[in-house]
């Protein structure tokens, strides 16, 4: 009977990765098919991969991250002269027992209203305190020393970046927790780091991104 228990024991926790992984790809399934209902009542496109999308913005930080990098649940449409898109973003970091899948929902625009510098921004944590007092790049403006606080901004051309990020958009920031921000020239992603928004979740995700666009363009709403 002893010499049973190791085989018992082994059986019973394949059993439990079969359980976990048959969860997991069901919860997936329904998560795209909720997503192409909701884009297709709505008029927009919907597409399952986007490998097309990862070799046109491979160039950005949030694409070069670990590896396995994968796009999917693309919802997408136009806006007069932007083009709004919002998908699924996985990699993994580590290796072996130590290795983590990230999964988080992105939104991008992508518009000749932005013209912007290149930039990252970034929630800030304790080694990044520790970075900025050994010397890495973490721009902050002593005019807004909670946005300077909250979040780590680092980007190729520094006084592009101060000329670029006035008033208006700081004070955006400041309102905000956990949003992370990467531009270049005609485009801008909008997402929370790590964080993968459930179907009826996307409206909410998609208005804050838009108050960003609109920010960074200039269009207040007033």
């Amino acid at each position: 009977m002893e010499a049973l228990i190791p085989v018992l024991f082994i059986g019973g926790a394949l059993a439990v990765v079969g359980i976990i992984a048959y969860f997991s790809h069901r919860a997936a399934k329904k998560r795209t098919a909720d997503l192409m209902e909701a884009a297709e009542s709505r008029g927009l496109v919907f597409q399952t991969d986007g490998e097309g999308l990862l070799s046109r913005f491979g160039s950005f930080k949030l694409f070069s991250r670990g590896r396995g990098q994968r796009i999917s649940n693309i919802v997408s449409g136009d806006a007069g002269d932007v083009a709004i898109a919002i998908f699924d973003y996985r990699y993994t970091t580590g290796s072996g027992k130590n290795s983590t899948t990230h999964n988080q929902t992105v939104v991008s625009f992508v518009s000749p209203n932005l013209m912007t510098p290149d930039f990252l921004v970034r929630p800030q944590g304790f080694f990044d305190r520790v970075g900025s007092a050994l010397g890495f790049q973490d721009i902050d403006f002593d005019t807004h020393p909670e946005f300077s606080k909250m979040f780590v901004l680092q980007g190729s051309d520094e006084a592009a970046i101060r000329a670029f990020m006035v008033p208006r958009v700081l004070e955006l920031f400041e309102t905000k927790k956990g949003i992370c921000l990467e531009a270049d020239r005609d485009t801008l992603f909008f997402y929370n780091a790590r964080s993968l928004a459930k179907p009826d979740q996307v409206k909410d995700l998609l208005s804050e991104a838009y108050e960003f666009y609109n920010c960074i363009i200039g269009d207040t709403g007033e």
